[in-house]
């Protein structure tokens, strides 16, 4: 299905099972209240748009290797782990109500230069891993940064500015 570029009724869709979508020509997705199975869109190098509602559930590679994709809106609590990974014209991430954010999920995608996660609890091993733009995370309610969580980010990692209350923080990993 790799010329496959538009799904009618896509929203009433409950559940997208594995791959269902992967390797095809979508361009954009608005999705309120399914689940999305494993790598349900990786690969979908013509994907340039996804918002997701609040009853979304994001399961692991769901929108992985998706090159194009530039415009992100979230309103999920959690991000499965690799769920972004190698989206890597992803610029900005706003998602305010992100509370976790696993491992892996957005590993690669180094044209994030700002993450702006002001309710994240949680944040993966790997998490932000390999993203060479970073420059700002600003995280005010983090009590867990998984190990490698922002390994090899920033042009210069030691300009890396992170925004942590570190009075929640009771675990950072090695290398974190």
């Amino acid at each position: 299905c790799e010329k496959l570029s538009v799904v009618n009724n896509i929203s009433s869709v409950n559940v997208f099972a594995p791959y269902v979508f992967a390797n095809t020509s979508l361009t954009s997705l608005s999705i309120d209240n399914a689940v999305i199975n494993e790598g349900a869109f990786t690969n979908v190098k013509t994907l340039e748009t996804v918002n997701l509602g609040a009853n979304v559930e994001i399961c692991s590679y769901a929108f992985a290797n998706n090159e194009n994709l530039t415009n992100l809106s979230l309103l999920a609590s959690t991000i499965g782990s690799y769920a972004f990974e190698n989206c890597i014209k992803l610029s900005t991430l706003e998602l305010p109500n992100v509370e976790v954010v696993k491992e892996g999920a957005f590993k690669g995608c180094k044209s994030i230069s700002t993450i702006n996660l002001p309710n994240v609890e949680v944040i993966g091993d790997y998490a932000f891993a390999n993203n060479s733009a970073l420059s700002t995370a600003n995280m005010d309610s983090v009590v867990s940064i998984g190990s490698y969580a922002f390994a090899t980010t920033g042009k210069n990692a030691s300009n890396l500015l992170v925004n942590l209350e570190l009075s929640n923080v009771q675990h950072i990993g090695s290398y974190a």
